[in-house]
């Protein structure tokens, strides 16, 4: 999907990132998600893609950097927020017939 080039930049280093939890303790407050925001990747899509609650709105483009030798625990969940993100984009662009300019990359 394309992301317009005026799309602000939050890019995330992921080099000394141990678990999961780490990943969402570095992306919510980049996107500005409220306190009560929940550490999963379907609360991640909520407010990214069918929220608008966070302080950051579209369009943006997620980078997460330096991810060559991170667990695999983790580059599970990045490739599964990564696919979900996709998905919901889709969907959201089907039913409400806009998108949601918001893209997710993975760096090595």
């Amino acid at each position: 999907m394309n992301t317009p080039s005026n799309a602000k930049l939050i890019a995330l280093d992921a080099a000394k990132w141990k678990s999961g939890l780490d990943f969402y303790k570095a992306i919510l407050p980049a996107i500005g998600a409220p306190e009560w925001h929940g550490t999963s990747v379907n609360a991640l899509v909520d407010s990214m893609i069918w929220g608008n609650f966070n302080t950051v709105s579209p369009p943006y483009i997620v980078e997460i950097r330096s991810t060559k030798n991170l667990p695999a625990e983790i580059m599970q969940e990045l490739t599964w927020a990564r696919e979900d993100i996709i998905e919901a984009r889709n969907e959201y662009k089907k039913k409400r017939g806009c998108d949601v300019e918001v893209d997710f990359k993975i760096v090595d």
